[in-house]
């Protein structure tokens, strides 16, 4: 099948003068001085107008934005921990021991506060005891677990410290 190529330039006039493509000519160049073309070389071909549409790419479409999970939480991990030093006091309704550290391996030469199990097994002089009975300044080695800073004291043995021994006055002087 072949075309004139006046009949091609006229159906190009006439679709640029409709303004397909986004394109309408006006002034000189208008459908019917396009229609009048000749030579090797359309109206069409001179005006920079292609006669075949180009497909359009299609659109990308943006990936799903992936949800920010949370920083998982620290694991709360529970150590063993050992305590030897001064008993500073006590308090029996909150279940505390507070001991002035002389030996252990982080917290030496502090005093530190540790929560006593209703389980622990707490020891005056070798014997069973409870929590009240444990006189200030006895030595005292406690053990028990860490979880974070919190310490739980699962045994208390304790030495009550010796009595100072009082001069005897002789009798007779006075």
């Amino acid at each position: 099948m072949t075309f004139s190529r006046s009949v091609v330039a006229v159906s190009l006039a006439g679709m640029l003068a409709a303004g397909v493509g986004g394109l309408a000519l006006a002034g000189p160049a208008s459908a019917a001085g396009l229609a009048s073309a000749a030579g090797p070389a359309s109206a069409a071909g001179r005006a920079g107008v292609q006669a075949t549409a180009k497909a359009a790419k299609p659109v990308k479409t943006a990936k799903p934005v992936k949800k920010v999970k949370p920083a998982p939480k620290p694991k709360k991990t529970t150590a063993p921990f050992s305590l030897t030093g001064t008993l500073a006091g006590t308090d029996v309704a909150g279940s505390t021991v507070t001991v002035l550290v002389k030996g252990g391996k982080t917290s030496r030469g502090t005093t530190v506060t540790v929560t006593v199990a209703p389980t622990a097994k707490i020891n005056l002089n070798d014997a069973r005891a409870a929590l009240a009975a444990l006189p200030v300044g006895a030595h005292v080695a406690v053990g028990g677990t860490v979880t974070g800073t919190v310490r739980i004291a699962t045994r208390v043995n304790a030495e009550a410290p010796e009595a100072p021994e009082t001069p005897e006055v002789p009798s007779g002087t006075e």
